[in-house]
């Protein structure tokens, strides 16, 4: 708790009991500057949203309360326009004046009541209140996000490279079976397919993983009784023909 010599020390925007709008998420709600405290050397505000129960209640700094002017109810509006829904529009609209009379009228009404019912009445309204703005946080939450068609393309090669994911040895041999289609001589295209697959069990560890993918290929390979052209797919088969060409290259 600071005391009043910190406080004099910070600029304070707001006054204990000022109405202010803060936001809530993407939206602006009126509501009222209870006290005012310095904490880590900034003004803090305890906030009580007009209409909504104190447990609600809660410290915000000053990027998120605006002053309750013209400008700034503008500007309410519009988020609303763009985020809100009827049942958010009809809490915002509702200004702090009805909130009271509402509370006088519900206190009143609570005065009728025996002990028991009263308490039963203010559970069953803490209730509605909780579950209203909870329902106001889901549709809150939803945002959405135009992705780029250079994004939805890799996204799209992603789940083809893992859903369709063969192996080195399963890519090969179709490639294998293709060529003798083609009339090929059986034994050279045999050949070369068998060499690539044992160049490749061979320059894995060396060559073809990053750092942090040996301690995979420990753990891949431990109790297996596969070859790594039986576990390893498409990329790293890439990655032995970019080896390929770079050898080459350098030849």
């Amino acid at each position: 708790m600071a005391n009043d010599k910190d406080k004099d020390k910070v600029k304070f925007l707001y006054q204990d009991g000022e109405t202010v709008l803060c936001y809530h998420g993407p939206l602006l709600y009126e509501a009222k500057c209870v006290r005012s405290e310095t904490r880590n050397k900034a003004p803090h505000y305890l906030i009580h949203y007009s209409g909504w129960n104190k447990s609600w209640d809660e410290w915000v700094t000053c990027p998120r309360v605006l002053k309750y002017n013209e400008e700034n109810l503008k500007k309410q509006q519009e988020l609303l326009a763009t985020h809100g829904t009827s049942k958010i529009a009809s809490k915002i609209k509702s200004n702090s004046r009805k909130h009271v009379n509402s509370m006088l009228e519900k206190n009143a009404d609570l005065e009728k009541l025996t002990q028991e019912e009263r308490e039963n009445k203010k559970k069953k309204q803490k209730v509605e209140d909780s579950n209203e703005l909870i329902d106001n946080y889901k549709v809150q939450s939803e945002i959405a996000i135009k992705i780029p068609q250079e994004l939805q393309k890799i996204l799209l090669d992603d789940f083809e490279n893992i859903s369709n994911n063969k192996s080195i040895k399963e890519i090969l041999d179709e490639y294998t079976n293709f060529k003798l289609e083609k009339k090929f001589d059986k034994n050279i295209i045999t050949e070369i397919v068998e060499g690539i697959k044992d160049y490749f069990d061979t320059a894995i560890l060396c060559r073809l993983l990053y750092k942090s993918e040996k301690s995979q290929y420990n753990e891949l390979t431990k109790n297996s009784t596969k070859k790594p052209n039986e576990i390893y797919g498409c990329v790293h088969l890439l990655r032995l023909l970019g080896n390929f060409v770079h050898f080459l290259t350098i030849k």
